[in-house]
């Protein structure tokens, strides 16, 4: 890591990964307790973006690991600016 950067490496930002949105019923949503499954339309193995501090910064595949999902990351945005 170059040096004038090396003050920034310990803040901490949020991140973000999209895995999908649904429509759902006023009368489903209401139904929704604890244990609820919620059925999104990305697949394992689809796309998603993965926003740092609300911008996108790079892109990947969902994955199993284990009992959870995860994203290996595949592309990053352009950082040029250009």
């Amino acid at each position: 890591m170059e040096e004038p950067l090396r003050h920034y490496a310990q803040i901490s930002l949020p991140l973000q990964a999209e895995l999908g949105r649904c429509v759902m019923s006023v009368r489903d949503i209401l139904a929704l307790s604890v244990g609820s499954l919620v059925t999104l339309p990305n697949p394992v193995g689809s796309k998603v973006t993965i926003f740092v501090g609300g911008a996108s910064f790079c892109s990947g595949d969902v994955m199993p690991r284990g009992s959870a999902a995860a994203v290996r990351i595949t592309e990053f945005e352009n950082r040029d600016g250009k």
